[in-house]
């Protein structure tokens, strides 16, 4: 290597631009470099040394490139048509005249964004950073648009390194370092939302949830949100699995050496029908916002499952999508459900990021019941994405989703995919719903709306941490299949001493803990309550209750509740009876007439409410009448459940006032037509209704 080979390097190390342009200038008169030379000179802006030259080398192609540009001058300079090789131009341009638009300053550093790495970039971003940090702080913040260039370069460059280092002695903005080797250039703090979304699992998920609070949010200084299940799934069941191991999925490595008749679910469940019927059932406990808060989430919204699985809402989509797809029940649900909470987890992040009026630049969304290994998340690594970008590990022509990043915009775009769910699917073809359609889905859906998925390679995590979960008592079970299989001469004595034995490992390694025990102790209180949270069940409605007056009529009734079961805290069911129940108002509200009238004015609001009014007010007479009989064998067991009378309410005179409205009204005559329609009763109905039209109007 020679002498000026060395400067050379050496020069473009430290952006010494002016004795770079030297050495070219004496290369050129000695007729060496010659290629080289014309780029620099070209992509530096450098036009005075190209128009000398422009005769000499005109088969150049840097030569052929001015020749062409001085040609357009002549009609008129415009920045949109000059090309991204004479961006050092554009940047000359600038410092010489030292007048400019705020919007050309930001045009110029968006294209230098744009451009592949090289000398070109290099000059332009040197001079255009140094050039505007002389300027005032709008033009300081323009510049911070570049430090993702400035810091890619900083590591092989340094000239570049030497001015990132001059800004942060001079405190011209803020240093957030990293990893230690890294730092993110801001002019303030960027603020970071972690969006944590997905079903509440397994007896230890305080312990996951905090650690990926720890994990995550702490090193972005981020606040933390959590859409969940207001319920925690302590045992996930196998009635959805089909060809998969439950034990695989679910035990540990020293458990899966089970025969072949237990590892086979089909053949399982044909085998040991009797544990097998226990096993499969999911088993939940609830799970309050106090008991999530407690795990470090900042901001929590929990909801009923199965409210929202009896929601029109959820029952619209999954009408729509049975008719696109040829799945039903669990993979479709879950396919539903997943694109749901997603979606509620930005929309309640959004809401409470408008009452606090703080805007935050990136979004986090990720499940929170996965155990996360490298991530390699940071300010540096949020910072890479455009406004267009979101990041996550990319598998063919799908993405995981299990931990996506991105500004805002482009996290709302990937979240909001649930509200446009059926349209999508149409437009996109699909055929069936599979357990990995939302992974596909999401992919497309982000590239439908113009967003790129970039790769990140690194991040490592994974689902089930084995011994989360709590094993029923399967003891009792297994004696009776085991006897059924000795009266059938089904196996012989020392293929079912194999099945004993496992079964012996599998009840000492998961009922035999600490956790699992407290675990029996609560379902053995709620197995307890079973026929009393059946008839709070049927009795309760999803109205928002208020704070009512105290009654010790009830109360005595709800103190006997907690004292016969020797609990000290109420449990939803419990709570929303003793609530929905502590007026003569929701009394009233209960009985049927008012029901049905509330039906009646529901469904007149439409055609299609008329037509199935008769369904409607069918099936609940008969879920009235299912109650009562529930709610009388309750009182019979336990006479402490039997509500007060209505006379006993202090607000039982007001409450009259609800009898005399139209709701009540309309009920009244329903039932009354009901009972008579073999006379017409339903003929005299519609004049009654008219009738009653016209009172409540005047």
């Amino acid at each position: 290597m020679s002498m000026k080979e060395v400067n050379i390097e050496s020069y473009i190390d430290c952006c010494e631009f002016v004795k770079l342009s030297h050495l070219y200038e004496n290369m050129l008169h000695e007729g060496k470099n010659i290629k080289e030379a014309l780029n620099f000179f070209l992509e530096t802006g450098n036009l005075e040394q190209m128009n000398i030259y422009e005769n000499v080398y005109e088969d150049n192609e840097s030569v052929k490139i001015f020749s062409q540009f001085k040609k357009e001058v002549v009609f008129g300079f415009n920045i949109e048509n000059i090309p991204n090789v004479l961006m050092g131009f554009l940047v000359n341009k600038i410092v010489a005249i030292g007048e400019y638009r705020c919007s050309d300053i930001v045009n110029i550093v968006s294209r230098i964004k744009k451009l592949e790495k090289g000398i070109g970039k290099i000059y332009s971003l040197y001079t255009v950073v140094t050039f505007l940090l002389g300027k005032e702080n709008g033009m300081k913040k323009i510049a911070m648009m570049l430090y993702p260039e400035l810091l890619e370069l900083s590591e092989s460059n340094r000239g570049i390194y030497f001015l990132l280092k001059s800004l942060i002695e001079a405190k011209r903005i803020n240093v957030w370092w990293l990893d230690g080797n890294n730092a993110a250039l801001y002019l303030t703090k960027p603020k970071v939302a972690v969006c944590f979304y997905g079903a509440i699992r397994g007896v230890d998920w305080q312990e996951r949830l905090s650690e990926n609070v720890k994990l995550i949010c702490k090193p972005l200084m981020a606040d933390s949100f959590l859409f969940s299940w207001n319920q925690c799934f302590v045992w996930p069941g196998f009635f959805r699995l089909s060809s998969q191991s439950w034990i695989n999925r679910f035990l540990s490595a020293e458990m899966r050496d089970a025969p072949q008749e237990i590892l086979e679910i089909y053949r399982g469940t044909n085998i040991f029908s009797n544990v097998y019927n226990i096993l499969k059932n999911e088993m939940c406990i609830p799970v309050s916002n106090e008991e999530i808060l407690k795990a470090g989430i900042g901001y929590v919204q929990t909801m009923d499952l199965n409210c929202f699985l009896a929601s029109s809402e959820y029952m619209e989509i999954v009408r729509k999508l049975s008719h696109i797809s040829k799945k039903r029940g669990y993979i479709l649900r879950n396919f539903v459900i997943l694109l749901f909470i997603r979606y509620k987890v930005f929309a309640y992040m959004s809401q409470v990021s408008k009452e606090l009026n703080k805007n935050y630049d990136y979004i986090i969304c990720c499940r929170h019941d996965i155990k996360y290994g490298n991530i390699n998340i940071s300010f540096a690594e949020l910072a890479k994405l455009q406004f267009n970008e979101v990041g996550d590990r990319i598998l063919g022509d799908a993405m995981s989703t299990h931990f996506v990043y991105g500004k805002f915009r482009a996290m709302e775009v990937y979240c909001d995919l649930f509200k446009s769910l059926v349209d999508f699917m149409l437009i996109s073809g699909v055929k069936n719903i599979t357990t990995g359609l939302i992974h596909g889905l999401s992919y497309n859906w982000l590239i439908f709306n113009g967003i790129v998925v970039k790769n990140n390679t690194t991040m490592i995590y994974r689902f089930n941490d084995i011994n989360r979960f709590a094993i029923p008592d399967i003891s009792e079970h297994l004696h009776r299949d085991i006897e059924k299989m000795r009266i059938n001469n089904d196996f012989s004595e020392e293929k079912i001493a194999s099945f004993q034995a496992w079964f012996d490992k599998f009840c000492l390694n998961y009922t035999n803990n600490e956790v699992f025990t407290n675990f029996k102790i609560l379902d053995s209180k709620t197995k307890e309550l079973e026929s009393k949270n059946k008839i709070l069940d049927s009795i309760q409605n999803n109205s928002n209750h208020k704070t009512l007056d105290s009654n010790p009529q009830i109360l005595e009734s709800l103190n006997a509740i907690l004292l016969d079961n020797n609990i000290h805290s109420l449990d939803s069911k419990q709570l929303y009876f003793i609530l929905q129940h502590s007026t003569a108002k929701q009394r009233i509200h209960n009985h049927l007439s008012y029901k049905l009238g509330k039906a009646m004015i529901e469904n007149s609001k439409s055609i299609l409410g008329y037509i199935r009014m008769p369904y409607v007010l069918s099936y609940i007479k008969d879920k009235h009448k299912q109650e009562q009989q529930q709610y009388q064998e309750a009182i019979k067991k336990n006479p402490n459940l039997k509500l007060p009378t209505l006379e006993s309410y202090p607000d039982y005179k007001e409450s009259l006032k609800e009898k005399e409205c139209i709701t009540y009204k309309l009920g009244e005559a329903f039932i009354k037509a009901s009972k008579t329609w073999y006379k017409g009763g339903y003929v005299k109905l519609w004049f009654e209704v008219r009738k009653l039209k016209k009172e409540f109007e005047k």
